[in-house]
């Protein structure tokens, strides 16, 4: 409806807060067991949050929600993590991976928790490699293939990565990736081509 909020409101979530706390605190619980069992051992280069926190029009839940009810774990997860850390000279990166569109929350979460790298920046939604780069200078991206052209053919291909690629080499921080799982229309040839454009646009 023209005018109404792409978020869902915290009013419908009421009924529900008591299991997203629970959910939450589980997940919270789980994620440092076994984090601290890796650090006894090695120091970890990056904290990777597969949160799929967005669709293709946007955030599912406003910044105010993310907020209050997943940065306090996310935050008390980071902190434990770096007091661990065997090497705490060493940074530690945060990557969040998210499908649809991101954007409206790519300040945001560099602003509250320091993130470091986003991906996989879905074409589909609105996203463009290129723009947020320019944007987000600090940002490494990690995606903004477009799926769909992978399957369109080579010409089709070559036009997207020669726009992608000499910006973003001279620019630094990005590693291409297909912005979501490679679907069953890109044929193998096709892929091929695009690697193959990959390494020589990449040299």
């Amino acid at each position: 409806m023209p005018g109404s909020s792409i978020y869902v409101n915290r009013e419908e979530l009421v009924p529900f807060l008591d299991l997203i706390e629970t959910a939450m605190q589980r997940w919270f619980e789980l994620s440092d067991v076994v984090i601290a069992a890796h650090q006894r051992h090695v120091t970890l280069d990056e904290i990777f949050f597969a949160e799929d926190n967005c669709y293709n029009h946007g955030p599912l839940i406003s910044p105010a929600m993310i907020r209050d009810m997943l940065l306090p774990y996310y935050k008390e997860l980071l902190l434990r993590v770096k007091a661990r850390q065997i090497d705490r000279s060493r940074h530690l990166h945060l990557q969040i991976d998210t499908d649809g569109d991101c954007r409206p929350l790519i300040a945001f979460y560099i602003g509250e928790i320091g993130m470091d790298a986003m991906s996989p920046f879905e074409v589909a939604s609105g996203c463009d490699v290129v723009e947020i780069a320019r944007q987000h200078p600090r940002l490494c991206l990690r995606g903004g293939i477009d799926k769909r052209v992978l399957a369109a053919g080579p010409a089709a291909i070559d036009d997207m990565v020669e726009r992608i690629f000499p910006v973003m080499r001279e620019r630094g921080g990005y590693i291409p990736m297909c912005d979501h799982g490679v679907s069953a229309e890109v044929s193998f040839a096709n892929y091929l081509h695009y690697r193959r454009r990959c390494v020589e646009l990449g040299e």
